[in-house]
């Protein structure tokens, strides 16, 4: 039976600290070796290459093939956040869906979205208190990590990079009004926010 949490519960938890939220592209592979040194936020189907310490989904169980349904099933991160039904884990913690205008960015129940699970995420990470929030896998080229030939992916395809990018730096801003940066840890990543190595990230 699912222990069900609700968001408020995690606020501040990693007051002060560093979180890296994992997406699914290729720069992924690169920090494998290193997750262990890190609270991590993965999204999705990270868990196939490693555990992340959380895992969040935002979109409904059916709309994923049963090969990835069973990559989120099996993860073994200490809890799934979720706003969608369909989903099971010893530990789920459910939240509210917010709008894409980040007018929930201090709400306690709800996570505010912008057209991919990353951007979400962020926004949990910084729920939970941390201070420094590097983005890793979040990459928008071709493929990803568990099918390098998926192609182009799906908001390049849709001409929605721009928009992706002008949300991710509006989101950036308002974090750092709040005391907490964001930055982006792939150096093939076409995400348009300030990019840092890994190293540097340690050193923050």
């Amino acid at each position: 039976m699912s222990l069900i949490k609700t968001l408020k519960e995690f606020a501040g938890i990693h007051t002060g600290k560093k979180i890296i939220v994992c997406g699914c592209g290729v720069s992924l592979v690169d920090f494998k070796e290193h997750h262990q040194d890190f609270i991590t936020i993965g999204v999705n189907d990270v868990s196939e290459l490693f555990d992340p310490t959380y895992l969040l989904v935002t979109d409904h169980s059916g709309r994923f093939s049963s090969d990835r349904r069973r990559r989120v099933h099996g993860t073994n991160a200490k809890y799934v956040f979720t706003c969608a039904k369909g989903w099971y884990h010893k530990n789920l913690v459910h939240f509210e869906l917010g709008s894409r205008s980040l007018t929930n960015l201090d709400h306690p129940d709800r996570i505010d979205h912008y057209m991919n699970s990353p951007y979400a995420a962020a926004i949990l990470a910084y729920k939970m208190g941390a201070k420094n929030i590097g983005l890793i896998g979040v990459d928008f080229t071709d493929g990803h990590f568990y099918n390098l030939k998926d192609g182009k992916h799906p908001i390049v395809k849709s001409n929605y990079l721009n928009k992706v990018n002008s949300a991710y730096q509006t989101l950036s801003s308002e974090l750092a009004k709040r005391g907490t940066t964001l930055v982006n840890l792939s150096p093939i990543s076409n995400l348009a926010i300030r990019k840092i190595s890994l190293e540097e990230f340690k050193k923050i």
